[in-house]
């Protein structure tokens, strides 16, 4: 598990980095509006591949692991059948609609020609998250990291190269061939070894039914993180959008922070389930759960602290709106990776109608709450309701797990770190600084002391705090 974990840990981490080396290339080169522009297209492409293949790519999972291993194939071979025909037809309805989407939503001259250039990247996205799922099943992280891995530097090669020419369609054009090249040679080395069957209509059915549930889970999940941006669009123009989308591009290290644990959990709970062991299935979640505790409350606070004065450096004194917005959404963000552990109870268990439930009640929660808070506070209010929609959906998702909090959640790590952070607070508001210097003194000195200050009061032992943030460095180390 730690092997695996330290796999992730650095995919994901290059993975949320990469944005913040390519945002402030990306603003320098098209201007903010135009950058706006660029996420607005994104965001319709991000709904339309959750529409097309999130939740059938939980349900390959979740069905793999609760079928005989001799039905794995079939599975598998269904799978790709359906994420291929569903992909393509979303892509193609966006190509088609890009003109009237443009003049809803980006109201730009370039927006037609972006949003069609860009309509192959949902099947591109939806592939990549069922080749994702196939190596995860498989327990071949090492080789999925890679591929991720690959997808950024293409990223990141793609928007250097636009410094050069400027152009914000050439470069959408460029950035699809690039994400569409490696995700096709991923696909085939994800399906290397299994026996492709014929289409089955029962397997079919039987994945689509599965899906259902879990892809209303996914959309809900998508709209709650970010619709607001969706509503942003109508409601504000695309200097807003692009505003509010680099302070929540800030926040998205915690994910990155939380899915090297949250990735080898889903497994070891199918396992647990198929053996019976309820115990087991708590006492993995207690554990992951105390583990992103530890990483994820220091960092949600020190992304409030140093976040305003990072966006300076990185972008414009535009872009840097103060660190509450990030803080906000920061707390809302971490919550939602600590509660994706209690998802996984649902989905092995063969349960997502419990997901769906949870979930279309926060999407409208999140919607209703939007509507209003949008057009009078623009951001802030956007920020604000989606920390109450997934503080919303943590406690409901505890409710129906029928288990007490403190077998899920170590309460005395969450106090002790959130002590522990508050030092590390007062640290940062003493030294941080909008110069690059300041913040390595800020960061690396917070760290020390949020590191000492766990170690003395009995959080963690000296020997796990160096296996935690020191097995991840040694990978990367030998992969350099």
């Amino acid at each position: 598990m730690r092997r695996a974990t330290s796999i992730i840990a650095i995919s994901q981490l290059i993975n949320y980095a990469v944005p913040l080396l390519t945002f402030p290339l990306l603003v320098k080169t098209f201007d903010a509006k135009l950058y706006g522009v660029w996420i607005e297209s994104n965001t319709l492409i991000a709904l339309l591949s959750t529409l097309a293949g999130a939740g059938l790519g939980n349900a390959t999972a979740a069905l793999i692991l609760n079928q005989a291993e001799s039905e794995s194939n079939r599975i598998y071979s269904n799978a790709l059948y359906l994420f291929g025909a569903i992909g393509t037809m979303f892509a193609a309805l966006l190509f088609l609609l890009a003109a009237p989407l443009n003049r809803l939503m980006v109201h730009h001259t370039s927006g037609d020609d972006v949003i069609r250039w860009t309509s192959p990247m949902v099947l591109v996205l939806a592939l990549n998250w069922l080749a994702s799922q196939v190596f995860r099943v498989r327990q071949r992280p090492f080789t999925f990291a890679v591929f991720d891995i690959s997808l950024n530097i293409a990223r990141v090669s793609v928007v250097v190269a636009s410094v050069f020419h400027g152009d914000l369609t050439i470069f959408a054009i460029t950035y699809t061939i690039s994400q569409s090249v490696i995700t096709l040679i991923e696909m085939v080395m994800a399906y290397r070894g299994i026996d492709l069957q014929v289409f089955s209509v029962v397997t079919s059915r039987q994945l689509l039914r599965f899906a259902v549930n879990l892809s209303v889970v996914n959309q809900s999940n998508w709209f709650v993180m970010y619709g607001d941006r969706l509503l942003l669009s109508f409601f504000t123009p695309s200097t807003a959008v692009a505003i509010y989308s680099a302070s929540y591009q800030m926040t998205l290290v915690l994910v990155a922070l939380g899915s090297p644990f949250l990735y080898p959990l889903l497994p070891i709970i199918g396992e647990r389930w198929k053996a019976d062991d309820m115990m087991g299935i708590q006492t993995a979640i207690y554990g992951t759960t105390r583990l992103m505790f530890i990483i994820l409350i220091p960092a949600v606070v020190g992304l409030g602290m140093i976040g305003n004065n990072l966006l300076q450096i990185l972008a414009t004194e535009s872009f840097a709106r103060g660190g509450l917005l990030i803080g906000i959404i920061g707390c809302g963000v971490a919550l939602d990776v600590l509660g994706t552990s209690l998802q996984y109870i649902f989905q092995v268990q063969g349960r997502p109608q419990v997901l769906r439930k949870i979930y279309i009640r926060a999407a409208v929660f999140n919607l209703l709450i939007n509507l209003g808070a949008i057009p009078l506070f623009g951001y802030y209010g956007a920020g604000v309701t989606t920390l109450l929609t997934f503080i919303l959906i943590a406690i409901l998702l505890v409710m129906e797990t029928h288990i007490p909090p403190p077998q899920l959640f170590d309460f005395h790590v969450i106090s002790r770190c959130g002590i522990a952070s508050l030092l590390m607070a007062g640290w940062l508001w003493l030294v941080v600084g909008s110069t690059i210097p300041h913040l390595i003194v800020a960061v690396g000195g917070g760290v020390v002391i949020y590191g000492l200050a766990i170690i003395q009061m009995g959080v963690i032992h000296i020997k796990e705090l160096i296996q935690l943030f020191g097995n991840p460095l040694k990978r990367l180390l030998r992969m350099a």
